[in-house]
């Protein structure tokens, strides 16, 4: 249950006018922002919807995003209190930002049913869920694959030996991530000496603090002193992301010496390492 107080703080953003619209959601709710004490914030990302006040369709393919958003309690993770699904078409009531994103973020007050098609939105849900594939005939083998929710196209490849995922993130165009393609093949093709240089330079960076975690979080009887050339010959990547500016990030395994945080490298195929650090 929400409290009627922080009902009232959450809804004061939004317009006091209640709307009907037909909503096409994309992922669903994958989880929730913190907003107070016992409190969640779930959102629904929005492919399309349609305003039943003049029957206009917002949203559709590689256009701006809407989003549904609400406030439920500790007692109602199960679902969210409403239960939306993947790539669903609802008829819902809302309350719309005020403001200038008033078209594109809603306060969903009720589901009033679920809608199996429409004449407008199931194209674009037929549209959202055909296979996007990028290919090159540099590249034999490999096949990236579009993931619309997170704006990028991914494959498994050989690292040096070792399997690695892959993303490249897309342009303007989200159904497009040839720049991003461009600039990792050029980055591949010289695969082992930037393998060689990201780790050094994670060595570089890290074995200091490596050694930090080491004795403060092991048996003092145990730990041994890590060099740079161990830190950087125990280090395995095993995902990488590359834009279509050539920024590149590098995520490597820690062999247990961060007690298994990432090891993150930054860069650009201009050559520059920027950052090496630790994410959870």
């Amino acid at each position: 249950m929400v409290p009627e107080k922080a009902q009232k703080k959450f809804a004061a953003k939004y317009a006091d006018q209640v709307q009907e619209l037909l909503v096409l959601t994309a992922e669903g709710v994958r989880g929730a922002a913190k907003w107070g004490d016992g409190l969640w914030q779930p959102s629904c990302r929005l492919l399309a919807y349609i305003d039943l006040a003049d029957n206009s369709l917002h949203g559709g393919l590689n256009q701006p995003e809407s989003v549904l958003q609400w406030l439920v309690g500790d007692d109602e993770h199960s679902g969210w209190r409403f239960g939306l699904q993947a790539q669903t078409i609802y008829r819902v009531k809302v309350k719309a930002l005020q403001g200038k994103l008033a078209d594109r973020y809603f306060m969903l007050l009720e589901v009033l049913e679920r809608l199996p098609e429409h004449q407008l939105l199931s194209p674009i849900r037929q549209a959202y869920l055909q296979p996007v594939t990028l290919t090159d005939p540099d590249l034999p083998g490999v096949c990236f694959e579009l993931e619309r929710e997170f704006d990028w196209f991914i494959t498994q490849l050989d690292w040096l030996g070792d399997d690695c995922s892959v993303s490249l993130e897309t342009a303007e165009d989200k159904e497009d991530a040839t720049a991003a393609l461009a600039v990792f093949k050029q980055f591949y093709a010289e695969l082992p000496a930037w393998d060689a240089k990201m780790r050094a330079f994670a060595a570089a960076e890290l074995t200091s603090n490596a050694n930090d975690w080491q004795e403060d979080c092991g048996d003092d009887d145990e730990v041994s002193l890590i060099t740079e050339d161990d830190f950087a010959r125990r280090i395995s990547v095993c995902e990488f992301s590359m834009d279509a500016d050539g920024d590149f990030t590098a995520y490597f395994a820690d062999d247990d010496m961060f007690f298994g945080h990432s090891i993150l490298v930054e860069g650009n195929i201009n050559g520059e390492l920027s950052d090496a650090y630790l994410a959870g």
